[in-house]
């Protein structure tokens, strides 16, 4: 397992460490070093909990959207 400060992590994926450090405030599993100063993310378990937590999830289709579209058009009159 890799253990990489914010400044690093930030380089590796694309995102601002003042974004990584709002992340950690908010759940983010990290590591502090013996004092607290430097914080430490495990790069396996940024990619899972980031995943787990930011993960788009796709519309299902169940009738719903049909049905408001259908509902739709015969409102303006086209069906």
């Amino acid at each position: 397992m890799k253990f990489l400060t914010l400044k690093k992590l930030s380089e590796e994926k694309g995102i601002p460490v003042s974004t990584l450090r709002v992340l950690v405030r908010n759940g983010l599993p990290h590591y502090r070093s013996p004092g607290g100063r430097k914080i430490r993310v495990a790069d396996e378990e940024f990619d899972d909990w980031y995943r787990e937590n930011f993960r788009a999830t796709p519309i299902r289709d169940n009738g719903d959207i049909d049905r408001i579209i259908q509902d739709a058009l015969k409102a303006v009159g086209c069906r």
